[in-house]
């Protein structure tokens, strides 16, 4: 089991590294009326022989919640081609719960990784394994997948453009003193999932937002 992963305030300049951020501000006012998560890329690159593409992504909590943050399912690209990248992924920095190859009838990355079904194999995350961004800190992660090789003498398109997609598991806290205390089912209740998307060029830097509603 990966260990527990929780970013605060003291260690967050110790834990952003130079090559990867993903940012997340939260605008919370008097009115909360819709929250942001602001997301961005800030470095994708593709290994000399064509077969392995790397995102570096961070994420600065800039709301007065915690964020708790998992990771749900494979990641997935595909360039301006058509070629695709969804083989041995591996995602750093963060929790992340990868899924089946396949999954029996009824039965989703959702399901396996998040709601805890019995038929879940091992595959299901507890609440507390999640990772913790503290109100003002940050979290870096990176994302690698393999995809198409290709021959070192074939000229690449410089301005490839590839289109990454991850799902999320998000819960935002309140008061992480009485969340302690919540069962595991009351907190898998509150877990949103939201996309995280980009297309971009290699080594291009894109921000996207996602936007939900006001924390109950």
């Amino acid at each position: 089991m990966r260990p527990i992963i929780r970013y605060n305030r003291q260690n967050m300049t110790a834990k952003i590294l130079a090559s990867c951020l993903l940012f997340v501000a939260g605008a919370f006012g008097q009115t909360p009326l819709r929250s942001q998560l602001e997301v961005k890329l800030t470095s994708l690159s593709r290994s000399e022989r064509g077969d392995t593409l790397t995102a570096a992504i961070t994420l600065t909590n800039k709301s007065s919640y915690y964020v708790f943050l998992l990771l749900v399912d494979k990641p997935h690209a595909v360039n301006d081609a058509g070629e695709v990248f969804d083989t041995s992924p591996s995602v750093n920095g963060v929790a992340w719960c990868k899924g089946w190859d396949s999954y029996p009838s009824g039965l989703t990355a959702k399901g396996a990784c998040v709601t805890n079904r019995a038929d879940s194999r091992g595959m299901w995350v507890p609440p507390s394994n999640y990772t913790e961004i503290d109100p003002d800190a940050s979290a870096v992660f990176t994302i690698v997948i393999g995809g198409p090789r290709r021959d070192k003498n074939i000229e690449r398109n410089k301005d490839e453009k590839i289109t990454l997609t991850q799902e999320l598991g998000l819960r935002y806290v309140k008061d992480v003193e009485a969340d302690q205390k919540l069962p595991d089912k009351d907190k898998i209740e509150g877990v949103i999932f939201k996309s995280m998307h980009f297309n971009a060029k290699l080594q291009e830097v894109v921000t996207s937002s996602i936007t939900f509603g006001p924390v109950k």
